[in-house]
């Protein structure tokens, strides 16, 4: 008899409770989702793939084409190129580097490092001035874009809202101060530092006797260095928390500074293993994206063009020989292959922007708990997304 009433009461457990959540059983390949549940990390690994969607990479492609325009015409002002063998030299040194992440060789990314900074003080040191107007020139061209493309991937990651392109753009142009600042006033203020260092120390060694005085001062000095490198070292770790920090709280750029170094400061280590995550799939998607697009210019022009056809990087490079209409097709086709590096170049831009929009939403919900989901809207666009639900 008893064994009976067991028998009853297990059945009548195993009888679905009609007020009870149900389990969908959903038969077909798992999801992203469904394998990253209750994880936070594996959202990064979505950013490769996330950063082709069609308005980001819209709006990185012409970023990239207005820099590189810019710089043709920086050329002619400086009477010989410099910026655009530049432009070339970053796009051929992330490539390197890429490629020597991937394979461990963190010797030749150093040298690569090292070579590129020589590369850009001989710019430096060519046309200063020039450098210093193409810099003001370029920087509200990579905030507004990348403000925008944070947004984009912001409201996506969070909330799952597809922003269009406009969309993107008029809220980046709507925060445009805080965006150009958020990526400037930080380099700024340490440059300005830097030039106070720099400053009292010829003030003090100005002379055999002021400099007894300096001599004295110069503990001061050295923990004034101190402070002046962890400085800047938490610019390098924390600069790619800023234009998300504006895109997704309705913070102004003073206040996205100091979120993004309290997050720099709270978990650094938790922020370290995000980058090197990071780094490791930049490199990975830099590395497979120019083998790409570089096997199918080399593949499309073995295929397609003549022996007498081929592409050149400037159209000064074209035979004066050539009959007008050869030189005419070397120029167009030498404009397709230049589109098609800008799009790459656009979607490498892209990445860094949805890596960093992702990388924030993380950070910030390991240091203050903060839900993945919680991001600025305005009322409208909240309504809606809730009808639209």
């Amino acid at each position: 008899m008893l064994g009976l009433c067991d028998s009853i009461a297990f059945v009548s457990n195993m009888t679905p409770n009609p007020d009870s959540p149900r389990i969908r059983h959903v038969s077909g390949p798992a999801t992203m989702d469904e394998l990253a549940a209750g994880l936070i990390w594996p959202r990064l690994l979505r950013a490769p793939l996330m950063a082709v969607e069609p308005s980001r990479l819209l709006i990185a492609f012409i970023a990239v084409a207005v820099l590189l325009g810019s710089a043709a015409v920086f050329d002619s002002v400086a009477g010989q190129p410099v910026f655009t063998p530049t432009a070339q030299l970053t796009q051929e040194t992330l490539y390197q580097i890429a490629a020597a992440v991937v394979q461990l060789d963190f010797g030749a990314v150093t040298q690569l490092s090292h070579a590129y900074i020589v590369g850009l003080r001989t710019v430096g040191d060519h046309s200063p001035w020039l450098l210093l107007l193409f810099i003001v020139f370029a920087l509200p061209i990579v905030s507004l874009s990348g403000g925008a493309i944070c947004r984009i991937a912001i409201c996506d990651e969070a909330r799952n809202w597809r922003l269009t392109f406009a969309e993107g753009v008029a809220h980046a142009l709507a925060r445009w101060r805080d965006c150009i600042l958020a990526i400037a006033a930080p380099v700024v203020i340490l440059v300005l530092l830097g030039l106070v260092i720099k400053g009292a120390g010829a003030i003090l060694f100005i002379s055999p006797i002021v400099s007894i005085f300096g001599a004295i001062l110069y503990g001061a000095a050295l923990l004034a260095t101190t402070v002046f490198l962890i400085l800047i070292v938490a610019l390098g770790l924390g600069h790619m928390l800023l234009l998300p920090a504006v895109a997704a709280d309705p913070a102004d750029w003073v206040d996205a500074l100091q979120r993004a170094y309290a997050y720099v400061l709270g978990r650094t280590g938790r922020l370290l293993l995000y980058l090197l995550l990071c780094a490791a799939l930049a490199s990975i998607a830099i590395s497979v994206s120019s083998w790409l697009v570089g096997s199918s210019l080399d593949l499309t022009a073995a295929l397609v063009l003549p022996d007498d056809i081929a592409p050149t990087s400037s159209p000064a490079e074209t035979a004066p020989d050539l009959p007008a209409a050869t030189s005419a097709a070397i120029r167009i086709v030498s404009v397709w292959e230049r589109v098609v590096i800008a799009i790459l170049l656009g979607y490498w831009l892209s990445l860094y922007f949805t890596l960093s929009s992702t990388l924030y939403l993380l950070v910030r919900r390991v240091n203050d708990e903060q839900d993945v989901r919680d991001i600025w809207a305005p009322s409208s666009m909240a309504a809606a997304a809730s009808d639209a639900q």
